[in-house]
């Protein structure tokens, strides 16, 4: 267990809640207090793909598949970003890679 898990939980309540500026924030402190808190860069890039900032979005999702590139819920959610920015073939070869880390997903 990460020594920031029960604040990251907290978060994501806060999150699934509606409140995506909130948890914005509150994700980017758990990263100034762990740079390689990686499932704090994925649901960070996650709100930034809710308030329309694909480009963020896509470099923080990147961060957390350069810290941890076994999750297949980050590949997939890095798809979706490109798919939205209409880099389909890019999409398509990051959930290509999902699909390889768990072939159920």
């Amino acid at each position: 267990m990460h020594p920031l898990d029960a604040a990251f939980d907290e978060t994501v309540a806060l999150h699934r809640s509606g409140q995506v500026a909130a948890a914005l924030e509150r994700y980017r402190q758990l990263i100034n207090a762990d740079a390689n808190y990686a499932k704090a860069w994925h649901l960070l890039g996650v709100c930034y793909h809710q308030q329309g900032q694909q480009e963020l979005a896509l470099q923080c999702i990147a961060r957390a598949i350069s810290l941890v590139d076994s999750n297949p819920v980050y590949y997939s959610n890095a798809g979706l970003v490109l798919r939205t920015l209409g880099r389909h073939l890019d999409a398509a070869n990051v959930l290509r890679r999902a699909i390889d880390l768990d072939p159920n997903f």
